[in-house]
């Protein structure tokens, strides 16, 4: 199962349909972590998707979510409730509290890629070009061997 991951759009439309446009037929799933759900869901309205809201969206979407897929334990979340942008480590922590395999989360605007004890910690970035810190992206993570690629937008 391939999961396609994107958080902080804060706006930016051409980013979104242009990675629909691009990734179309290469998802099973899309997880959107926050920040922008109003824009993601008006592009990606006939999708398979889950989505958590973040520190700038409005609305009724949960602030977290746990899923399973393909007996993976999934922990998704903005991260501003956890601090990430000074470090993972209450992140962590609240995924060893639920038994994550995965946490997927946004906030920091920076592509992360970490496993601390067997948990596999991604955020794919921000597809914002305005608001992105080294450069707009997101990522495709393979659920079935675990590789994980990061593309810029």
């Amino acid at each position: 199962m391939k999961i396609l991951l994107m958080s902080d759009v804060h706006g930016d439309y051409k980013s979104l349909e242009k990675v629909l446009n691009r990734e179309k037929n290469n998802f099973d799933k899309v997880v959107f972590t926050g920040d922008g759900t109003r824009e993601f869901k008006e592009v990606f309205k006939d999708e398979n998707t889950i989505e958590v809201r973040g520190n700038c969206d409005l609305g009724s979407e949960n602030e977290e979510e746990y899923i399973e897929l393909e007996n993976n334990k999934i922990l998704i979340t903005h991260g501003h409730l956890y601090d990430v942008k000074r470090d993972l480590n209450n992140l962590y922590y609240r995924g060893k509290e639920v038994g994550a395999d995965y946490i997927f989360f946004g906030h920091t605007h920076i592509p992360t890629n970490e496993v601390i004890d067997d948990i596999k910690m991604i955020n794919g970035g921000s597809l914002s070009e305005e608001y992105c810190v080294i450069e707009n992206t997101y990522c495709i993570i393979d659920l079935n061997c675990g590789d994980v690629v990061f593309r810029r937008v």
